[in-house]
C-alpha cells in the first residue's frame, strides 16, 4: 500500500529462490527468473504457478516483460549479456 505495508504474502515452491521478478499489468500475473532453480516461471499474482521455462544462462539476476511485443529480457551477472526471447 501507500505506507510500504505487506499486503499479502506467498509461499513459492517451484524454485530454491528468486533473483528477479516483474509484474505483467497486460496479464495480471508476475515473472520470476531463478538462478538456482534455472528457470523462468510465469505465476499468478498469489503465487501460483502458471508455466515454467527451463533456462541456460549462469546467474540469472533480473527479467523484465515488455507486453507489446510479449518478449521477455533476462540479465545474467555471471556471463555479463543481456538475453532476449519471445513469448508466444
Amino acid at each position: 500500500d501507500e505506507q510500504l505495508s505487506v499486503i499479502g504474502q506467498y509461499a513459492l515452491n517451484f524454485s530454491a529462490d528468486v533473483s528477479g521478478l516483474c509484474y505483467d499489468v497486460s496479464n495480471n500475473c508476475l515473472w520470476i527468473v531463478s538462478d538456482q532453480s534455472r528457470l523462468l516461471a510465469k505465476c499468478r499474482r498469489d503465487g501460483q504457478l502458471i508455466k515454467s521455462y527451463p533456462l541456460q544462462i549462469e546467474k540469472a539476476e533480473g527479467v523484465a516483460f515488455n507486453s507489446a511485443n510479449s518478449v521477455i529480457y533476462i540479465v545474467s551477472d555471471e556471463e555479463e549479456k543481456l538475453f532476449v526471447y519471445s513469448i508466444g
